[in-house]
């Protein structure tokens, strides 16, 4: 594993919830890295094996989600969950080690628009898109070189020294396809009219090219000063990250109409197509550049009582620019942000295994890309506070966080409902809520992690007045999660069951709040077993009962809204055996 994920010093304070239920965490915090990677490590890893029935790429795919927080820095802003955010950020990983693993690769992702016709579940009709790598190779070359030193410097002092680079160079040659049912609506934005057009995009060869550079520099000192046990952190982290994008070929679109009824998960309906071939040259770069000094100081005091403060300070620069024709360089789009972010936070323990705490955190993070006009997009401010109580359960091999919590989001961006390409100024908005969770093993066979969230929003400020005072869409009053594991062994030996529960309440679809995303309960199930502590047969379930939902919506104008249903039902079995 990467060593400043693995070697991270724990000096987090005993009781305080690190990981904000305000759903803000401050990624250049060790302890919260510390902590997210104990938490969920072991889901992520089974979440990846059961797709690639290899340890390594397994290892490597969540490895990498936590190296992408520890780059990115600042203050993560999440909507719903820390653990929904890094599931998603896994399976993203995951697509892209089966798209550079696949010798013939097919994507498919699905929209819906909400239509008033009948015939579609939920009243949501398609809108699609799919492609397909049109040659039988897809080059990737990655070159990856990671560096840290520890130095200690007496007994109070030591430094940290760190250095990453990684170089990847891609040649991909795809031809795309999507249907677009926005063009099949009456005036109103909401009637569907039974016809879905479809465009399709020619092959065209795509030259990728990425590189990362991140260096830091650390100092600590532990000291005691009277009934004070005090640890410092400070640090300085620079960054260096650019992805350009060089492809040309026949861009030519053609056009069909598809009569009549479609299947959201057939985005042709089987029919072939035939475009029109145009050439075209573009070239796209994006990259963005930061300095950060930061500073950290926790106290225990007696042993009881603990207390941390962190702020820290962040130079940061985005720069892209699209070239949408041949020798003709596009506008050089540049946004630039000096912030100064801190938290405090304490707690007590108030009697055996029951810690009291307290938190607040004013932060900024950073927002690439630009509006229609080339305004830059200003940082996304989040204020937060949270207040609860742990308890340790089961001897210690539980714990159940309670949170109470509040948080403002100001400068939030939306999508552009007249081009995705760009963002618009969305507004002000409030989240408040109660969490509760428990993480654990209940007994030598069964660990457990489960929560329940309650919470409201407001929308405090947008651009649209009348927008002012609606929830805040995507964002669900409750929410359940589940995930267990029980081991067989008194029963049928070798045997392990493991059973995950989702279960998502109503959401707002958009700001207007005049429709909603339906309620969904899934399943997963899990059974695997163990032959002569060598070879491991797994057959795991994904959507046990196929349950058609909404994943989520990205709340624009009534005829984009862009509603995203969930996976399918998924059985995979997988055999492994070590040698």
């Amino acid at each position: 594993m990467i060593p400043y994920i693995c070697s991270i010093n724990w000096f987090a304070i005993k009781g305080i919830s690190i990981l904000a239920k305000t759903k803000s965490y401050d990624l250049k915090d060790a302890a919260v890295l510390e902590q997210l990677y104990q938490n969920y490590w072991k889901l992520l890893f089974a979440i990846c094996y059961k797709k690639t029935n290899n340890m390594e790429a397994s290892e490597e795919i969540v490895q990498d989600v936590f190296v992408a927080l520890w780059r990115r820095g600042g203050e993560l802003v999440v909507p719903v969950t820390i653990k929904s955010y890094l599931i998603k950020a896994t399976k993203m990983g995951l697509i892209r080690y089966c798209r550079h693993k696949s010798k013939n690769r097919e994507i498919v992702a699905t929209e819906c628009n909400l239509c008033q016709e009948p015939g579609f579940e939920d009243n949501f009709a398609p809108r699609e898109f799919s492609g397909s790598q049109r040659d039988n190779t897809q080059p990737l070359s990655t070159n990856r070189f990671d560096i840290m030193l520890e130095q200690s410097l007496g007994k109070i002092f030591a430094v940290e020294l760190a250095y990453q680079r990684l170089d990847e160079t891609g040649d991909d040659q795809l031809q795309f396809m999507w249907a677009d049912a926005r063009d099949s609506y009456a005036d109103d934005g909401l009637t569907y009219n039974g016809n879905n057009i479809a465009r399709y995009i020619a092959p065209r060869d795509e030259d990728t090219e990425r590189y990362i550079d991140n260096l830091s520099a650390t100092l600590l000192a532990n000291f005691r000063k009277g009934i004070f046990q005090n640890t410092l952190r400070f640090g300085f982290q620079y960054s260096n990250a650019a992805f350009e994008s060089d492809f040309t070929g026949n861009g030519g679109p053609g056009r069909r109409n598809l009569q009549n009824t479609i299947d959201i998960f057939n985005p042709d309906n089987d029919q072939k197509f035939i475009f029109t071939e145009r050439n075209n040259n573009r070239f796209f770069e994006f990259s963005q550049e930061f300095s950060s000094f930061f500073g950290q100081w926790s106290t225990n005091i007696g042993s009881k009582a603990r207390v941390i403060a962190a702020a820290r300070y962040d130079d940061v620069e985005f720069y892209n620019r699209f070239d949408t024709e041949e020798n003709n360089p596009g506008t050089r789009n540049i946004n630039v942000s000096e912030e100064v972010s801190f938290r405090l936070a304490g707690s007590y323990d108030i009697a055996k295994g029951i810690s009291a705490f307290i938190g607040y955190s004013d932060s900024h993070t950073p927002q690439g890309g630009t509006t229609a006009d080339g305004e830059a997009i200003k940082p996304l401010h989040n204020i937060g506070y949270e207040t609860g109580v742990k308890i340790q359960l089961f001897n210690g091999n539980v714990l159940w966080t309670n949170t109470l919590f509040r948080t403002t989001q100001d400068n939030i961006a939306a999508p552009d409902p007249n081009d995705d390409m760009f963002l618009i100024p969305f507004g002000e908005v409030r989240i408040q809520g109660l969490e509760s969770e428990f993480i654990g093993s209940v007994s030598e066979f069964f660990d457990i992690s489960a929560g329940i969230t309650l919470q409201d929003t407001e929308n405090l400020r947008t651009a649209n007045p009348e927008d002012e005072g609606n929830e805040f869409f995507g964002v669900p009053n409750v929410q359940i999660t589940a995930f267990g594991s029980y081991n067989l062994e008194k029963i049928l030996p070798n045997f392990q069951v493991r059973l995950g529960i989702m279960s998502v309440g109503e959401r707002q679809g958009n700001a207007l709040n005049n429709f909603q995303l339906p309620d969904f309960t899934c399943f997963d199930l899990g059974v695997s077993y163990t032959l002569a502590e060598k070879t491991t047969f797994d057959l795991f379930v994904e959507n046990l009962f196929d349950v058609t939902y909404y994943e989520q919506t990205q709340g624009r104008a009534i005829r984009s809204l862009g509603i995203i249903p969930g996976d399918r039902r998924l059985f995979q079995f997988n055999v492994t055996h070590r040698f």
